[in-house]
């Protein structure tokens, strides 16, 4: 005999828990095989790698000062207690030995510092070569452990920003998230550096990114809390910084701050005009020389750790990234007058390894700078306000903060640092103020990472879509198929080409390939109805002169030129107008280029790369109204059946035209959709349909 279990009291109640139980099970499940949980995991991983990073790069550094000068693993303690001959010479040495890495480096693909890292971040699609960041660093390591005076930070953060590009390219990731993770990997790097996930997570968003967006955000929030909490556990037990309790006397001491923050901001301007002039003198040695004869970089980075090893046979304080200095400065262990002079000497000794080419970071080199001028005005005023104003070391830490926001222009992660660094609050009112004022008084320049970046031709004024298009260049963008002609060329050969091909415009040149003049269409309907001319003239008498854009010339440079034809393109010059010409950067094309890259659609333009035997290039195939070109990630229901049997053109109304792979060094292969070929989850499938097809196969779930 059946029961019927609704009868029986709580029958209800349990089957709502069963359904409950269920139902959790599967959500989480779900949770599990959602790619954004996948993205998040690798976040948390690229924070763990990154906390291995800063503690490798700490031990190897340490391992590297015992060994450099017999002692102990305290840079100041051991160039302390070093003989004048090693502290001379033992800096000129990790020079000349991380000079030699990074010319190693340089024979690699891409860029160094953490200027390419910004670059990859918004530009390059977050490559960022592992093989040429290991040497840098281990080229950093060199230079600082031996007493360069460059910042640890550096190469945990671009190790970290490599790690998170090589994370997402081994798990083919869309490019989007490959510059999320290259992005996280910074912010964890600064985190696990510092102690400090918060200004980590700000340095991303405010410096490195130039946005606050949402999706930028998470990723380089789990990446920095994990890498923080890892370093915690290992190393760090609380703030990195050991101070006095800092104390605002009195309301009316914010205008000293305010005060502090324009001088240091004054001493900013010359700190960051004190390295373009060591740019400049070593470039120069770079390519005039001594005697007509170039020095090479190891010789460079060699002359600049002699220059730190001069320094530091009278100021040892001076060497390495200056954590153990800056420590006694803001526990005010350390006397006015030699606070100038450490000053002075600091900024000489960075500008010498910086310039010289030693890589590595500036960030606590620009602290102990900073905490050197607001500590020593902070004895200035508390001298004369002794009853109304704090002590030496609160304007000390509220200077090296006001410093960091004048050299970086980010006001608020400086302050959110220095928050975090001391783990005292109370800081922030006249820390922000200060670091704000500082960094209004040279926001007209670059700042100590964007000078890079412009020295390449990158701007980084605006938004992300404003630096995209002021940093593309026209040869970017340009078509190189394109004829030039002769300027004896004849008629009948200028008639044949506008009747058999579709373009409006054709170019002509001397023979050393400058171009000359353009003709265009209209100008040769006029002469077809007067036979007499026609059997004379040639293409240079129809030319006309030609509005022409520099290959180097940004595509908003572009823009407002094609405003001025009426032909739709414009031409491509080496240089100067007149000088040899390249090809044409269409209307078409710039549409395009704005459509995939600022609005992030596929719907104007379909780019198609194409290969003749050893010849390569890329092309632009117009699209139906409505329709789009997408790569599309394979939908978990598909994995593991051929794309006969997926039947994408009959259920989904797509056309496969390609089947997209991403091999570990980030380099894109597309092979022809076979019928037989067994589709994977890591497969972008190229496909051709309209809008809502593609936006619903996208959303195809398992």
């Amino acid at each position: 005999m059946e029961s019927d279990t609704s009868r029986f009291p709580g029958a209800g109640m349990l089957e709502d828990a069963r359904r409950l139980r269920m139902g959790t099970a599967r959500g989480f499940l779900g949770f599990l095989r959602d790619e954004h949980t996948h993205f998040f995991l690798l976040s948390a991983v690229v924070g763990l790698g990154a906390a291995g990073v800063a503690l490798g790069v700490r031990w190897f550094s340490d391992l590297i000062t015992r060994l450099a000068y017999g002692s102990s693993m305290d840079i100041l303690e051991a160039v302390r207690s070093a003989p004048i001959v090693l502290r001379l010479f033992v800096p000129m040495a990790g020079g000349v030995v991380a000079g030699l890495l990074v010319q190693l480096a340089a024979r690699l693909t891409g860029a160094g510092g953490l200027s390419a890292v910004m670059e990859a971040v918004t530009l390059r699609r977050g490559f960022v070569s592992v093989r040429r960041t290991l040497l840098t660093t281990f080229a950093s390591i060199s230079a600082m452990a031996t007493g360069g005076s460059v910042g640890r930070e550096g190469p945990i953060v671009q190790l970290s920003s490599a790690l998170g590009s090589r994370l997402g390219r081994f798990f083919q990731l869309t490019e989007m998230r490959v510059r999320v993770l290259v992005a996280a990997g910074v912010g964890a790097g600064m985190a696990a550096a510092y102690n400090t996930p918060i200004a980590g997570t700000l340095f991303v968003l405010e410096v490195v990114a130039g946005s606050f967006a949402t999706d930028l955000i998470g990723p380089t929030v789990v990446a920095a809390v994990v890498s923080t909490l890892v370093a915690r556990i290992l190393v760090w037990e609380g703030p990195i910084y050991e101070v006095p309790e800092f104390v605002l006397r009195t309301p009316q001491e914010l205008l000293l701050y305010a005060l502090i923050g324009l001088v240091v901001g004054l001493l900013g301007v010359l700190f960051l005009r004190t390295m373009r002039a060591g740019e400049q003198l070593f470039a120069r040695l770079a390519e005039q020389g001594i005697r007509g004869m170039p020095v090479p970089r190891w010789a460079r980075t060699g002359l600049g750790g002699l220059i730190v090893g001069m320094l530091a046979v009278w100021l040892p304080e001076i060497t390495g990234n200056g954590y153990e200095t800056l420590v006694d400065i803001l526990n005010e262990r350390v006397g006015a007058v030699l606070l100038v002079v450490l000053l002075l000497a600091k900024m000489l000794a960075t500008t010498s390894s910086v310039t010289s080419g030693s890589p590595g970071g500036v960030f606590t080199p620009t602290l102990f700078v900073g905490a050197a001028v607001g500590g020593s005005l902070g004895a200035l005023v508390h001298s004369v306000f002794p009853d109304t104003t704090a002590s030496m070391a609160s304007y000390a830490l509220v200077g090296m903060g006001a410093l960091l926001a004048a050299t970086t222009h980010a006001p608020i992660t400086a302050t959110v640092l220095v928050a975090e660094l001391t783990g005292d609050y109370v800081v922030v009112l006249p820390l922000l103020l200060s670091c704000g004022l500082a960094a209004t008084v040279t926001h007209r320049m670059d700042s100590v990472y964007t000078h890079e970046l412009r020295r390449r031709g990158i701007a980084w004024e605006g938004t992300l879509e404003q630096k995209i298009v002021h940093s593309m260049k026209a040869r970017d963008l340009m078509r190189t198929d394109v004829t030039l002609l002769k300027q004896r060329t004849p008629f009948e050969e200028v008639v044949r080409l506008f009747t058999t091909t579709r373009t409006p415009t054709l170019y002509v040149g001397d023979d050393e390939g400058n171009l000359t003049g353009i003709i265009e269409l209209h100008a040769v309907k006029n002469i077809l109805t007067v036979q007499e001319l026609s059997n004379l003239l040639i293409a240079q008498d129809l030319a006309e002169p030609a509005r022409s854009v520099p290959a180097g010339a940004s595509l908003a440079t572009v823009n407002e030129s094609l405003w001025f034809v009426d032909t739709g393109e414009v031409a491509v010059v080496e240089g100067n107008p007149g000088s040899r010409f390249l090809g044409v950067v269409t209307r078409r094309d710039l549409l395009g280029f704005l459509d995939r890259e600022i609005l992030r659609r596929n719907l104007l333009l379909g780019e198609v790369h194409w290969r003749d035997g050893l010849e390569k290039g890329v092309d632009y195939l117009e699209l139906p109204e409505g329709y789009r070109l997408q790569a599309v990630r394979v939908p978990a229901p598909l994995v593991g059946q051929t794309l006969a049997d997926a039947q994408i053109r009959s259920r989904h109304g797509l056309n496969v035209i390609a089947v997209q792979k991403v091999d570990s060094f980030g380099n894109e292969n597309r092979y022809a959709p076979e019928p037989d070929y067994i589709l994977q989850s890591a497969d972008h499938l190229i496909v051709v349909g309209s809008n809502d097809d593609v936006a619903t196969f996208e959303k195809l779930r398992g």
